[in-house]
């Protein structure tokens, strides 16, 4: 890396990490939280008391900083390694050259979720994502790329564990729990996911609402009975998540 790019990381890091002030408020806001103070006030003042917050909450803003650069590191590593060898400020500058923002938000949205972001294959995807939407020639692969992005940032890790779990064996079909009792009863998830059985219900409807799986009965009209398939996309959706990477950490052990 020559001085130059030195230069411009760190300035990114800085940008996407969302500087001390923020944090410190994040900070303020949660010791205020645990000590018993109003949920409204606590927000009210956890955004507004940098210069009455003590050295401790300093200090803890500090943390959360190092910690969201550390993401981001991760993130412009994907990022560069998916593009070929393009360094975060050669993408961002490339961004900014469309004649639509399309490509700048992507960049944005995608290393602004991946500071934030405790899953470390998500971090990564988030990166391979900003560098393949911001390079792709055509705009339908941006407009693919942006969703997929979308779709991955709005799911929770129980989501990301199922949609992983049932992607990689596509040509099955699924059940929520084992109905009716006999021997041609598909997958069950309750029994190969044990763990997420109390939630099951929640994940499988935000997976078919994102378009992930799908059902004959159709959105909102599953019952005990219903057999869900992970669809094209949800194969695409998982592919980009863990491409590259063990996918281990999601499934049972």
């Amino acid at each position: 890396m020559n001085e130059e790019d030195e230069d411009e990381v760190p300035a990114l890091l800085r940008y996407f990490a969302a500087g001390i002030n923020g944090l410190t408020g994040k900070a303020v806001e949660g010791f205020l939280l645990v000590q018993g103070a109003d949920p409204m006030v606590a927000a009210m003042t956890g955004g507004s008391v940098g210069e009455m917050a003590k050295e401790t909450i300093l200090e803890g803003g500090r943390r959360l900083l190092l910690r969201r650069q550390e993401r981001l590191l991760h993130a412009f590593t994907a990022a560069e390694e998916e593009s070929g060898g393009w360094k975060p400020h050669e993408l961002f500058a490339r961004a900014l050259d469309q004649d639509d923002e399309r490509r700048l938000d992507l960049f944005v949205n995608a290393f602004n979720a991946a500071a934030r972001e405790a899953d470390e294959y998500r971090v990564r995807s988030f990166g391979r994502l900003a560098a393949m939407g911001v390079l792709a020639e055509e705009d339908a692969v941006v407009d693919q790329t942006a969703r997929v992005f979308a779709t991955l940032a709005s799911f929770d890790r129980a989501d990301l564990r199922a949609m992983v779990y049932m992607a990689e064996r596509p040509n099955k079909s699924w059940q929520r729990t084992r109905y009716p009792k006999n021997e041609g009863t598909p997958n069950v998830l309750d029994e190969e996911l044990p763990d997420l059985a109390p939630v099951l219900d929640a994940v499988l409807a935000r997976l078919e609402g994102a378009g992930v799986i799908t059902s004959a009965q159709g959105p909102g009209l599953s019952s005990r009975a219903t057999q869900w398939q992970v669809t094209t996309y949800g194969e695409l959706c998982a592919r980009e998540l863990a491409r590259g990477d063990d996918t281990a950490t999601y499934l049972p052990s």
